[in-house]
């Protein structure tokens, strides 16, 4: 499966690179991702804005022998502003999106509004919502230079290139380490 090999990668290059203190789950979805990265981690920040999701991801967090994690209801983008969580159309649990919304029931906040002291890992995986995931985190980013596993799927939909995410990542100096499926992982050159 393509996410067990992009996974896995993305764990080597931070090991490879000593880049295993904070890893940010966007997107966390049922915790695939977040499980795996609080194994070698020293701090698990997962961001998952679904009510659905975020109350089973909660259980299994709270059976899960890990308390490096912490789990944030938040959506992220662009801006600070109330959002709503729309599940796309195919059966795939994980595929929501919070989108700004003045009546949601969600709050969307910056990546950059959290401060955090260190970030060396970023999964984001918002079914092409990184973009703005991505404008939101720009001083996380380059303050921190953390390795970057980004999903770049085309949903057309929404009004952005499907790789903008990638894109702007490159901008700022990143280069592409690997690709699997819809996922890059990227780090700094």
């Amino acid at each position: 499966m393509a996410q067990d090999k992009q996974r896995a990668a993305c764990i080597e290059l931070c090991k490879k690179l000593g880049r295993l203190g904070t890893a940010i789950d966007v997107g966390a979805c049922l915790a695939y991702y977040t499980l795996e990265f609080a194994k070698y981690f020293e701090e698990v920040i997962a961001f998952e804005p679904a009510e659905e999701n975020y109350k089973e991801l909660s259980n299994r967090l709270l059976s899960s022998s890990h308390k490096n994690i912490q789990l944030l209801q938040f959506a992220l983008g662009e801006k600070e502003c109330m959002s709503r969580t729309d599940q796309l159309g195919y059966s795939d649990r994980g595929a929501y999106r919070a989108i700004p919304d003045k009546n949601g029931n969600v709050i969307m906040i910056t990546l950059d509004q959290m401060n955090f002291p260190c970030v060396d890992l970023i999964k984001i995986d918002v079914e092409s919502w990184a973009w703005q995931v991505i404008k939101g985190s720009e001083k996380t980013i380059k303050r921190h230079k953390p390795i970057v596993l980004v999903e770049q799927k085309n949903h057309k939909d929404l009004a952005c290139d499907q790789f903008a995410a990638r894109d702007q990542l490159i901008g700022w100096g990143y280069k592409v380490h690997s690709k699997y499926g819809d996922d890059w992982l990227l780090e700094m050159k």
